[in-house]
């Protein structure tokens, strides 16, 4: 981790300029069981030691771990203290091999509840003959017993038998398995199981997709990010066998006669090739080739797997012109989308968008719905005016995009509001409650239009980064004025129920919600599997032989076309006239001319 790496030399330079009696300290002679102790954490946190084992596992060149285990066989009889021992190399680069026995001076130290010392010095004693045979593994059920059960193993050679993938290889190169011979094949969020367990491949990456079945995954124990993991060594990976599940995507087929099809697809990290200044996109931002790739990914996604759907609300787009990329591609030319982007103020620069098929809608009027309330949000930490006056701050790093459409043939008209909730990180805590204000602002919004409008249809749809039954979704429904489809008895499967893999956990974060009069015109809904079940390629692989595009499953809604009311043919039809031709090459909508009978947004989006 190179975050990791630049934290410990600069702690390591500020220990030296400071003379700090830490490296002056005489290193006490300690064991790997000492060391470890009988608890979830050392009891010789910052001591300076030096601790002799055998090399089990380098992963000094890793991508994200630079470091080695060591290993000291029947270090005491306490089957509550672990053998094993991780011991970070601080970007030394030390040149070590299974194997060896070696001798390590450094600091103690707790990260992140896995037990390490900081190298300072090492010393190869020589070879070891010594024989290190794999703990086999015998998980509990139980989450909490697993965890107990798992720490005496901490740093140790493991060895879990064969596994089943229960989280494909995600884009940090984790997979997560249950024991194959368990009857576990899917875990869901709130019937988690102690079964659950990760493995790596630090020195070389395994593509792995739900249900491939592996064996001889065997390695140490790591312990990162609140998971236990086996670290598969290089040894290790040469013997593993893996038995494709041979599962394939969802191919959902478009419109039919009668329908039409709306859909929310988070496209992850959908950036162009300009590192723009004053926008945190530096990590993100793509080389013209790897650009090239993302698009083609994501054309061939939404046209060949998600059936090219008439309404598409996307988040994670940097700009406009990447959807005016991803419309001209020619697996999705035939579909000759518009598209419509706000941008908004996410630090990196990612907003929310829609994409219409211009052969059947066009856009009314596009405009981002910022909003400005009490709450100090740290992100975007932008302060505004009260509607009553004072100060107060934007909700919205990335505020909804509300999108009044009207069908070509008749004017039958939809309102949608696509959106991008707050995630999760930095802890529920901390971000439920600007999820629940945001979802309280919808249902505001969705209000006013229907006070607007009535009788048009309001759609709310997003990536809502939050759980059916969560917070900020009861927020949008308690009022009885939305309905999340994936609480429709008649439209949900129970089995399906998932957008999005967490840690091996299947669960749902992305919805579409409407309103009770039109959920019965709802034919069919469900999260299209195309992405999550399937293992991420390495960062480098630019291949487009692979399903997955990104790490949420879109959301595809049938609605009968008959739903969409249609206004009187004497309003619609001259405006319909008026405003021919008003779609720019990417179907961005303009003001329309002065006397049309469609109002205009107060701040429409500006022709690019």
């Amino acid at each position: 981790m190179l975050t990791r790496a630049l934290l410990a030399a600069a702690a390591i330079l500020a220990v030296l300029a400071a003379s700090s009696p830490a490296l002056a300290q005489e290193p006490a002679a300690a064991t790997i069981c000492q060391i470890q102790g009988t608890g979830a954490k050392t009891g010789m946190e910052d001591v300076r030691v030096v601790v002799e084992g055998i090399v089990t596992g380098d992963f000094v060149d890793a991508t994200d771990l630079d470091g080695f285990f060591i290993q000291a066989p029947g270090c005491d009889d306490d089957p509550a203290t672990s053998d094993g021992l991780w011991v970070y190399d601080g970007n030394r680069d030390v040149d070590v091999e299974p194997g060896q026995r070696v001798r390590v001076t450094g600091r103690v130290s707790e990260h992140y509840d896995l037990t390490e010392v900081i190298l300072d010095t090492l010393e190869v004693v020589g070879p070891d003959d010594a024989a290190i045979a794999p703990v086999g593994l015998d998980l509990p059920h139980g989450v909490d017993a697993a965890s107990a059960y798992l720490e005496p193993f901490e740093g140790m050679v493991v060895d879990p038998g064969p596994v089943r993938v229960v989280g494909a290889t995600n884009a940090y190169g984790e997979t997560y398995t249950v024991p194959a011979q368990s009857d576990v094949t899917r875990i869901f969020r709130g019937r988690e199981t102690g079964l659950r367990l990760g493995v790596t491949f630090p020195n070389g990456w395994r593509t792995l997709d739900h249900g491939d079945v592996v064996r001889g995954a065997v390695g140490p124990l790591n312990y990162t990010y609140g998971n236990f993991k086996v670290a598969v060594g290089a040894a290790a990976g040469a013997a593993l066998a893996v038995a494709p599940s041979g599962i394939t995507p969802d191919v959902a087929p478009p419109a039919g006669p009668g329908e039409l099809t709306l859909a929310s697809y988070n496209l992850e990290n959908f950036f162009d090739t300009v590192d723009d200044p004053g926008k945190n996109d530096t990590e993100w931002t793509p080389s013209p080739e790897r650009y090239a790739v993302n698009v083609t990914r994501r054309a061939r996604s939404i046209g060949r797997l998600l059936g090219a759907p008439d309404i598409l609300g996307v988040s994670e787009v940097e700009k406009i012109e990447v959807l005016h990329d991803l419309a001209a591609h020619p697996e999705l030319a035939a579909a000759d989308y518009g598209a419509v982007l706000v941008e908004g103020a996410d630090a990196r620069g990612i907003d929310v968008g829609l994409m219409y098929r211009r052969a059947r809608f066009r856009v009314l009027t596009a405009t981002a719905e910022q909003h400005c309330g009490p709450m100090d949000v740290a992100e975007p930490k932008l302060p505004c005016t009260l509607p009553g006056g004072g100060t107060g701050w934007m909700l919205y790093s990335r505020p909804p995009l509300l999108v009044r459409l009207a069908r070509v043939s008749d004017g039958g008209r939809l309102n949608v509001i696509v959106n991008h909730f707050k995630s999760k990180r930095g802890g529920d805590d901390e971000t439920t409650p600007v999820r629940v204000a945001m979802a309280q602002h919808n249902l505001e919004l969705a209000q006013d239009l229907r006070a607007r409008e009535p009788g048009v249809p309001v759609i709310v749809m997003g990536d809502l980064n939050d759980f059916e039954d969560a917070g900020p979704l009861r927020r949008l429904t308690e009022s009885g004025e939305l309905v999340n489809l994936h609480l429709v008895p008649r439209l949900s499967k129970p089995e399906d129920a998932y957008s999005f893999i967490f840690n091996g956990v299947s669960q749902i974060l992305d919805h579409i919600l409407v309103e009770p009069s039109f959920e019965p015109h709802v034919m069919a809904f469900g999260s299209v599997h195309i992405n999550v079940d399937f293992g991420s390629l390495a960062p480098d692989d630019d291949s487009l032989d692979r399903h997955r595009t990104a790490d949420h499953d879109p959301e595809l809604a049938r609605i009968d076309a008959r739903a969409l009311p249609v206004p009187n043919p004497s309003l619609y039809l001259p405006a319909l006239l008026a405003r021919a031709g008003f779609d720019g090459p990417g179907g961005e909508p303009t003001p329309p001319p002065t006397g049309a009978s469609i109002p205009a947004s107060p701040t429409p989006v500006p022709p690019t």
